[in-house]
């Protein structure tokens, strides 16, 4: 299943760095305190982007799910690496969440698939295969 970047969740960020931003504005706060927050404000936004801009050396571009409740992860260096999903994994309406920690050891990857980062189809496959296979393994 493969994986794009979400127009969508980079809306969301900015619009949430928008009103985080437009709230130090306004409220009425002595101006050490404002420019204080306006600094974190700034620096998360930053931040955000860095990590936005990059997700494409990092990130995941396509998913292979299986049959036992793991999957494959295919990172946009062309590796494939196993991993088994943990059950804090969370899907939601439009967007699910999937820990993942590889089967060869290493640190637990989150990733956040939001409804318009694949195939309507795939997404609907993703969201499935994730309830099923939590309860699967509560039952099992």
């Amino acid at each position: 299943m493969p994986l794009r970047r979400s127009p969508s969740l980079g809306l969301y960020l900015l619009a949430l760095h928008l009103v985080a931003g437009a709230s130090v504005t306004i409220a009425e706060l002595r101006l050490p305190v404002r420019v204080l927050l306006a600094l974190a404000v700034a620096a998360a936004a930053s931040r955000g982007l860095m990590l936005w801009r990059r997700r494409g050396a990092l990130g995941v571009e396509a998913l292979r799910l299986l049959d036992d409740g793991s999957l494959w992860l295919r990172d946009s260096a062309g590796n494939e690496i196993g991993a088994r999903v943990l059950p804090a994994t969370r899907v939601f309406p439009r967007a699910a969440v999937i820990l993942a920690r590889p089967q060869a050891g290493g640190r637990t990857r989150a990733i956040a698939v939001v409804s318009d980062s694949c195939e309507a189809d795939d997404f609907r496959t993703l969201k499935t295969w994730l309830r099923w296979r939590a309860e699967k393994a509560a039952a099992g």
